[in-house]
């Protein structure tokens, strides 16, 4: 973490206010660390650990650290991979800030902490232009728009995991049923599996090529990578919000409020 907040200061070009932002995630990485590392103490550390003890710093990791250093990246590579209109600063310190105060209510379990967590995500989305038109003057080639669709659906299951844990707070208020492991799991799979692996894949497709001075070899293959993921995070995420029944061999494990 600090060889990564030395190098972030470091350079002669002018700094930019996503460089606060990449930092705010580099600096959660040896917070979640440390949550892992309080889990496992010497002489109090159980056989198993139990996982919603884990949760804290699985959420610091996934929403305090990978999450935000995207958020930061993506708001500095947009401009170019999507010829958007760059993010006005103080929108999108205004919506980071925001999403880590949910990130940190949400690693603390602090109720309706995942409000902060959807509002900021909210403003950091409008701030950015994920949904907003291109301000290019021509067409974008078929690769930037291969891009485009994997931000695009990338951006609404981090969407969908957030309004998951604003819901599952409001239910709670309501009628105190608690989310249960697999409810939790849902939002964070959208998190883990939706958002961060379909923001590698777009980004990636997008920027090796350049990197390796050649084209994308097939964006037919691009696309059908971002059909399989979306189809497999459904998968994975829907039937657990819904609370479905998991059988794996003869272990059952129903989600029950």
């Amino acid at each position: 973490a600090a060889a990564a907040l030395r190098a972030l200061r470091g350079g002669t070009n002018p700094h930019r206010p996503v460089e606060l932002v990449m930092a705010a995630g580099v600096i959660a990485a040896p917070v979640a660390a440390l949550l892992v590392a309080l889990e496992f103490a010497p002489g109090t550390a159980p056989l198993l650990v139990d996982a919603q003890t884990a949760d804290r710093a699985v959420w610091a990791m996934l929403l305090g650290c990978l999450a935000t250093t995207i958020f930061g990246v993506w708001a500095r590579l947009s401009p170019g991979f999507m010829a958007t209109t760059p993010a006005p600063r103080g929108r999108l310190l205004a919506g980071t800030g925001l999403w880590l105060i949910g990130a940190a209510a949400t690693v603390a379990g602090v109720p309706f902490g995942s409000f902060a967590l959807l509002t900021g995500l909210v403003v950091y989305v409008l701030s950015v232009g994920v949904y907003g038109r291109s301000i290019a003057h021509q067409r974008l080639v078929e690769h930037a728009l291969l891009t485009q669709l994997a931000v695009r659906t990338a951006f609404l299951w981090a969407l969908a995991g957030a309004a998951l844990l604003a819901a599952y707070d409001v239910r709670a208020a309501l009628d105190g049923g608690r989310a249960t492991y697999l409810e939790i799991s849902a939002a964070r799979h959208a998190f883990a599996l939706g958002f961060v692996t379909l923001m590698i894949f777009g980004v990636a497709a997008r920027a090796l090529p350049a990197f390796l001075a050649r084209r994308l070899w097939s964006p037919r293959l691009q696309l059908a990578t971002i059909v399989l993921v979306n189809a497999g995070v459904a998968l994975r995420v829907v039937p657990q919000a819904a609370g479905a029944e998991v059988t794996v061999g003869q272990l059952k494990v129903r989600s029950a409020r």
